[in-house]
């Protein structure tokens, strides 16, 4: 396993962001590095250079609760 694809599995990181040198080696090498994660990369701007298409997903969603945080709700009254 890549060392970087293994150091920030137990800081816990739930995403990460490549930036220009992870581009170095070429596509292929960073696909291969990402199915190392296990976690997802980003790149609101980095686009596949063959289908001109996002080459990651921009953003994702996680719901997580903080220990000790308080618990509410919202909700819209129509």
């Amino acid at each position: 396993m890549h060392p970087m694809a293994q150091a920030p599995c137990p800081v816990g990181y739930g995403a990460v962001t490549p930036g220009n040198h992870e581009f170095n080696y070429g596509i292929e090498t960073l696909r291969e590095f990402e199915e190392q994660c296990y976690f997802p990369l980003l790149g609101a701007k980095a686009l596949d250079a063959a289908t001109l298409k996002p080459a990651f997903p921009s953003y994702i969603v996680k719901t997580f609760r903080a220990k000790g945080a308080l618990r509410w709700r919202w909700r819209s009254e129509g």
